[in-house]
């Protein structure tokens, strides 16, 4: 976040905030993303999320108009990381059957690990190659479309109890 801020001669405390706005979008999105998921289910709050982060990728692609834009889209990029805390055990549980909870868990935390080693490395390198974190946001937004697409696919609609 402040390297995009700094990218787009923005100054150091507005690169700052969005850091800040970042981080509260992880805390307040995990509390959310859970108590979403006991009440409206773990596939519904998982597509809500992932539509918050297309959202968040969009708006820091509109960056350079404005902080508000910044801002926001930075608060939604919080709740990307929120999401790998607690949307990844809970598809871990959507998927295991009986007594493979902690067989799958280990592998998708671990896959999980690696694929943020990696896009760690691809932003630096889109960056590079586009010479814009525009396109980097926008290669953002289209993976959240794909993973919206896989959870659809993957997960069927699970009936969540009315008495809750």
């Amino acid at each position: 976040m402040a390297n995009y801020a700094a990218v787009i001669r923005l100054s150091a405390r507005v690169g700052a905030w969005m850091v800040s706005c970042s981080m509260l979008g992880n805390i307040l999105g995990k509390a959310l993303l859970g108590a979403g998921c006991e009440r409206w289910g773990s596939r519904r709050v998982c597509l809500f999320s992932l539509g918050l982060v297309l959202c968040g990728c969009l708006l820091l692609s509109l960056g350079e108009r404005g902080n508000a834009c910044l801002f926001a889209g930075a608060f939604l990029s919080g709740v990307d990381h929120a999401n790998m805390t607690v949307m990844v055990p809970m598809a871990v549980e959507t998927a295991a059957g009986p007594g493979e909870f902690e067989h799958l868990m280990s592998r998708a935390s671990m896959s999980t690990m690696i694929a943020s080693a990696l896009a760690a490395t691809l932003i630096s390198g889109s960056y590079d190659f586009f010479g814009s974190y525009q396109a980097v946001f926008l290669i953002g937004a289209a993976l959240q479309l794909v993973c919206m697409y896989l959870t659809r696919r993957l997960f069927p609609p699970l009936r969540v109890p009315q008495n809750i």
